[in-house]
């Protein structure tokens, strides 16, 4: 994989979010995904939760040489003079991850998802919920100079 064959892109417009739902799934049955993770749930979540409370789609999607590669649905809103950036879920407790093919690059992808997440969301703070200790999503995030707090659940 060379970064060249890349394409990272922000889905923010609902009909080309839509427009992923094949993709989605291939990539979801190839990468053994969660249930949350599911096209179909993010889809309720986005019509049902994140739609009617006022936020902003912004689904990273990472494709190579043409192909889905890596997911990661994520949502923006507005809070006094903040913009936060969150995972699209239905606000019930959902872990944090990203959808990534389990492969020698999943790295790397979720690192540039990370990237992305932060220069080009146009978010002041990021909230990550029930993320798992020692996922490479974490450890982005702990290494981030800007995360201000992080609690551990059991």
């Amino acid at each position: 994989m060379h970064d060249r064959d890349l394409q990272y892109e922000i889905v923010s417009d609902e009909t080309q979010f839509r427009a992923l739902r094949d993709d989605w799934d291939a990539l979801w049955s190839r990468a053994n995904g969660r249930y949350y993770q599911a096209f179909s749930v993010c889809l309720l979540a986005w019509l049902h939760v994140a739609k009617p409370q006022g936020r902003r789609l912004r689904c990273l999607v990472c494709r190579e040489k043409g192909r889905l590669v890596m997911v990661w649905p994520l949502v923006t809103y507005r809070r006094a003079l903040w913009t936060y950036l969150l995972p699209l879920s239905p606000d019930a407790g959902d872990y944090t991850s990203v959808l990534v093919e389990s492969n020698q690059s999943a790295a790397a992808l979720i690192e540039g998802a990370w990237q992305s997440a932060c220069r080009r969301c146009g978010a002041d703070f990021m909230h990550l919920p029930y993320t798992h200790e020692g996922s490479e999503l974490y450890d982005l995030a702990r290494r981030h100079r800007r995360v201000v707090s992080a609690k551990r659940d059991d």
